[in-house]
């Protein structure tokens, strides 16, 4: 990538994800079953602008414009009580979404600024694909929620930024289908996962497969379709019409065409971001994963599992016909290196295509 369209990168779309230190902690430590909500209180306690945002709750305000009132009891902090008491009537989970919501209101410049204004959070809109996450794996009784929340939110922070450099419609649009596409890629590799023993990265393989594919999106920024044959979009449209090994070929090409590939973009965005940092060379390498063989063995595991889950969500299986293994003959090899059988990997992909013909 020229040095023109990763300086663009990165003060436009990368760095404006960066999340606070404050934000950082609250979602992290929302992922631990351990934590209460006074812990999340006592964390947000700390920062000064989100202890008073906190008590512009347009929920909440009747109940706060009372006890702002209460007269102040000796040796004790009011904001302090109030907040508690606020997280006590939230709960955990709100609260790690109204600090969610609060951060990307900073992001979009629509925090209140007058002393009358009130903070309205619309968790629907906000948070659609972090909650969307979250629900799915409740309701298919998937492990390690609180991380799929964190990987969507990737989504719902990238949303805000396309919104405010007001990227082209087409692009903005293309959010919910790179998320859908994310997660069928997430599924796989959490099933996938599961035949793995003492796995380090169980809690997080979900969210580092939803993500995946977020660097097609911002692809589609720095190479858009006025660039016509040399967008990112005809790229996509030409490896499309091929199937099979050509198709594989074909999308291997894509570092010598761009200098760079959407695993790469998508890491770079992680790594900025700053809440899936641990796996982030994984989805680097997610094309080239015996980078990582000699280096760290769980993350040589995960990004074999990104390589082989991507493959599988991308493949086309005729109705009526046996699957086939959409594998190129180093994935096979990389399956062997992390002991994880082709007959076991089979079984995942004739479930994936008789979901795809029930459609």
């Amino acid at each position: 990538m020229d040095a023109v369209k990763f300086s663009k990168l990165t003060g436009d779309y990368l760095r404006p994800a960066k999340q606070s230190p404050l934000v950082q902690q609250v979602l992290l430590s929302a992922v631990s079953p351990e934590t209460t909500a006074h812990d999340m209180g006592v964390i947000v306690s700390e920062n000064q602008a989100y202890l008073h945002f906190f008590q512009k709750l347009d929920i909440l305000q009747v109940r706060i414009t009372e006890w702002l009132t209460e007269p102040e009891a000796p040796g004790q902090k009011r904001d302090l009580i109030i907040l508690e008491r606020i997280v006590n009537l939230l709960g955990k989970h709100a609260v790690r979404n109204v600090v969610a919501c609060l951060s990307m209101n900073r992001l979009a410049g629509t925090l209140p600024k007058k002393p009358n204004d009130v903070l309205t959070v619309s968790l629907k809109n906000q948070l659609k694909f972090a909650l969307a996450t979250e629900g799915f794996c409740q309701d298919h009784a998937l492990a390690h929620t609180g991380w799929a929340f964190v990987g969507g939110y990737h989504y719902d922070v990238l949303k805000v930024i396309l919104t405010k450099r007001k990227a082209p419609a087409d692009v903005a649009n293309s959010l919910d289908s790179v998320w859908s596409q994310g997660l069928k890629v997430a599924q796989i590799a959490y099933d996938l996962g599961r035949l793995l023993k003492n796995f380090s990265h169980d809690q997080r393989i979900f969210s580092a497969a939803l993500v995946l594919p977020i660097g097609k999106i911002l692809m589609s920024v720095l190479f858009p379709k006025e660039l016509g044959a040399g967008s990112w979009n005809a790229f996509v449209t030409e490896a499309g019409k091929l199937k099979g090994s050509t198709q594989s070929v074909f999308l291997s090409s894509e570092r010598r065409r761009f200098q760079t590939s959407q695993a790469e973009v998508s890491a770079l965005y992680l790594s900025f971001f700053g809440l899936l940092s641990p796996i982030e060379k994984a989805v680097f390498f997610s094309q080239e994963p015996y980078y990582l063989k000699n280096i760290d063995r769980d993350l040589f595991k995960l990004s074999v599992l990104l390589s082989i889950s991507q493959s599988i969500a991308s493949a086309t299986f005729e109705a009526g016909k046996e699957p086939y293994l959409p594998l190129s003959s180093i994935q096979k090899k990389w399956l062997g290196e992390i002991k994880i059988s082709e007959v076991d990997v089979m079984s995942i992909v004739r479930e994936v295509a008789r979901k795809g013909q029930k459609k």
